[in-house]
């Protein structure tokens, strides 16, 4: 029996500000503009049974009704999953967000791949919310999962800045997984190389995986391109690790995931950081 692989899809490693999208099968690095918005997906079925169709969103702001998502889609037993990257927008300190989701039926709602609502359930109109605290700048994956069972279908996500009461425009705090900011031209300090990612979601067969399937990351990284052969072990709750007192020279870098099965993707397209 043929075990099926995984793959980041919609996730992407980060390294000194260089992104690069994590499907198994390119190593393209070629650097575009962010593409503001969340990477949707749906799914035929209440449990991403079947991909219909993916796109870009700009905000999750959808009022169905009784009718259905797009073509193909059915007006119930069907099942959306959103992915973004949120940037804290204020600029020095800590502050204080709220985000908060408005749907009926069922909803999931995770920030930094941790579960922070979680009401996968038949259900009427229904809001929820989570207060986060953050830092200046700060960057973090940020997932909804929503399911529609029968009858009247909407989603909403709302995220406010606790400070003003003002809600925060998602076209300019969120941007998709798989955008490649321009790389960064400031130093970075010597000896230090921190790397982030977003969680995958979808198996290289099409099929889907939840945030609860993964067991760890697997951080390959060396000095030669050809020959990762240095390997440190990432828990899943984690999204980012950073490198302290590496020698100088040239260093690349993978990734890989594990789910609960013992089942490894292959690795990511490289990523590369030289320390003088």
């Amino acid at each position: 029996m043929t075990l099926r692989r995984l793959t980041c899809i919609a996730g992407s490693l980060l390294l000194a500000s260089i992104a690069t999208t994590l499907p198994a099968a390119t190593t393209s690095t070629t650097e575009t503009d962010p593409t503001p918005g969340f990477f949707g997906e749906y799914y035929k079925g209440t449990n991403f049974n079947h991909l219909v169709h993916s796109r870009v969103d700009s905000d999750i702001n959808f009022n169905w009704s009784s009718g259905n998502p797009m073509k193909g889609v059915p007006q119930d037993s069907f099942s959306v999953r959103w992915s973004g990257l949120f940037t804290a927008p204020h600029r020095k300190g800590t502050r204080q967000y709220r985000f908060t989701t408005n749907t009926d039926d069922g909803v999931k709602l995770y920030i930094g791949n941790q579960a922070v609502i979680n009401q996968w359930k038949r259900q009427g109109k229904q809001h929820h919310s989570h207060n986060i605290s953050l830092k200046a700048g700060q960057r973090l994956p940020l997932i909804m999962e929503y399911r529609e069972n029968k009858g009247s279908a909407f989603a909403y996500l709302t995220i406010t800045d606790l400070a003003n009461g003002g809600d925060i425009p998602t076209s300019k705090t969120v941007i998709t997984p798989d955008s490649k900011p321009v790389a960064s031209t400031e130093p970075k300090a010597n000896k230090t190389i921190s790397l982030s990612w977003t969680a995958p979601l979808t198996r290289m067969d099409g099929t889907s995986i939840a945030l609860s399937e993964i067991d760890h990351y697997r951080i390959l990284y060396g000095n030669s391109a050809k020959e990762l052969g240095k390997v440190h072990k990432v828990d899943s709750d984690q999204s980012s690790y950073t490198f302290q007192d590496l020698p100088k020279g040239h260093w690349h870098f993978a990734i890989t995931v594990v789910d609960q099965n013992g089942r490894e993707s292959a690795h990511s397209p490289l990523v590369s950081k030289s320390l003088e």
